[in-house]
């Protein structure tokens, strides 16, 4: 059953969702911007570095897209690579796809030990920074519970779907199905 916070939550997913690719024809697409830096970074260093030097410009563009904002005392989380079954096993899930985590408790992220800085990938990536910077910033205790933060996180990987010229990965009731709260 629907409390009246997932509604809200759901409807704050629309909204945020109906921003998606209004910039003006002539503006410089940012979120290509950032892909292609971030994908420099993973050209020119090792995979993990490429990461964690990621992370300040992913929030950046975050922010440029949100109301989080990342403090200078917020510590970047540690980046771990592990194998399907072991992220799966993270997040009690079976047979998906997963391509990153976030532990909150731990201050860890997580990213598939395939992860290829594809620009789908990327915001994946984003879609884990946003959870960092929830975290920190104490965004997170605003929502009831944290399934509910995804409805930040899918709207602003939304938003970069868009800008990028892809199809978001999830239907409407799949991210109504994946924010409700369970428990």
């Amino acid at each position: 059953m629907a409390t009246w916070r997932n509604c809200a939550y759901i409807i704050l997913f629309l909204v945020l969702s109906a921003c998606a690719g209004s910039a003006p024809k002539n503006a410089v697409n940012e979120t290509q911007v950032v892909a292609d830096e971030v994908v420099r970074l993973a050209v020119h260093f090792e995979r993990e570095v490429a990461v964690e030097r990621s992370i300040p410009i992913l929030a950046h563009w975050i922010e440029s897209h949100s109301s989080l904002r990342m403090q200078a005392s917020f510590p970047l989380p540690e980046v771990k690579f592990r194998t399907q079954s072991q992220l799966n096993a993270l997040l009690f899930l079976f047979g998906s796809d997963t391509v990153g985590a976030y532990d909150t408790y731990n201050n860890i992220l997580y990213l598939n030990e395939n992860f290829s800085f594809s620009e789908e990938e990327i915001g994946n990536l984003m879609h884990e920074v946003v959870h960092w910077l929830m975290n920190y910033s104490g965004t997170n205790n605003q929502f009831e519970c944290l399934e509910a933060t995804d409805t930040v996180t899918y709207a602003l990987e939304k938003v970069w779907d868009a800008d990028l010229g892809m199809e978001f990965r999830l239907t409407p009731y799949q991210v109504s199905v994946y924010t409700t709260c369970t428990g």
